[in-house]
This record gives structure tokens, C-alpha cells and sequence, in this order.
């Protein structure tokens, strides 16, 4: 059986919730923290969590 690994993201802490319970719908889990991007200039935030599926 092999992992596979997929970092979720989203433009806010809601949407990033929306796109990970797709994925839990979808049979993936969390791993690890959510983790905050900055830009250069901190004006944007990109937030992200880790997720992995075990596949046959």
C-alpha cells in the first residue's frame, strides 16, 4: 500500500475548512498542523493543511 500526500488550501481559515471536508468526505485525513503562507509583502495569506490517503 502506498500514501499519497495532497497540501489543501484556501484564501481563509473557511474556505480551507471547506476544501479539507471534501477531502475527509473523500476518505483523506489531516496530518500535522494547518500552516500559514505570506507573500513577500505579507498583503496575503494562503492557508494550508497536509492530507494523505492510503491507496492499494
Amino acid at each position: 500500500m502506498d500514501n499519497k500526500y495532497v497540501i489543501a488550501t484556501g484564501y481563509n481559515r473557511a474556505n480551507l475548512c471547506e476544501h479539507v471536508s471534501r477531502y475527509i468526505e473523500n476518505g483523506w485525513y489531516p496530518i500535522g498542523g494547518m500552516v500559514i503562507d505570506f507573500n513577500d509583502n505579507e498583503d496575503e495569506k494562503i492557508y494550508c493543511q497536509p492530507m494523505t490517503i492510503e491507496q492499494d
